[in-house]
């Protein structure tokens, strides 16, 4: 008489390579845009703070080209071989903003700046006032200032 055992089922090694796909690009397809943003520091006026963006601004696309080769060189070991590198070519645009803005934000933060992100209500105040006011707005807000204390001070409605 033989006595048959149960067959034991080994699980597939393909189901977290596929979930870890269909995750990753559910996240970077469903990933919000990050918010504009002004360089903030009193006393400095709109001009300079230009003057120091474009001069910062020099050294975002190689910030952006090491991003992706990092993301790319390090995708193997979280990703696996074939799906790492899949993931960062389809997030490769993501990945190298990112890098870029990354570069800015930390060369302005080395000249004394803080980032500040715009509200929704400030981008549209932006968007559709005059070049005079906009000056006027975004010295306002280097300043600390916020669009309800810009308002209250200069009677905008």
């Amino acid at each position: 008489m033989s006595k048959t055992t149960p067959a034991t089922r080994i699980p597939s090694r393909r189901f977290p390579l596929s979930l870890a796909l269909v995750l990753s690009v559910a996240v970077s397809a469903c990933s919000v845009p990050k918010p504009r943003a002004v360089p903030m520091q009193p006393g400095k006026s709109v001009q300079e703070a230009r003057d120091d963006l474009s001069s910062c601004a020099r050294r975002a696309p190689e910030a952006g080209r090491k991003a992706v080769v990092v993301n790319y060189a390090a995708s193997p070991i979280w990703g696996g071989l074939v799906l790492g590198p899949l993931v960062i070519a389809a997030r490769e645009k993501e990945v190298r903003k990112n890098g870029e803005r990354r570069a800015v934000d930390k060369c302005l933060e080395q000249r004394g700046y803080q980032r500040r992100e715009l509200t929704p209500e400030e981008e549209e105040f932006l968007n559709r006032g005059d070049t005079h006011q906009r000056e006027f707005f975004l010295q306002h807000l280097m300043e600390g200032g916020t669009l309800e204390s810009f308002k209250a001070d200069y009677v905008v409605q």
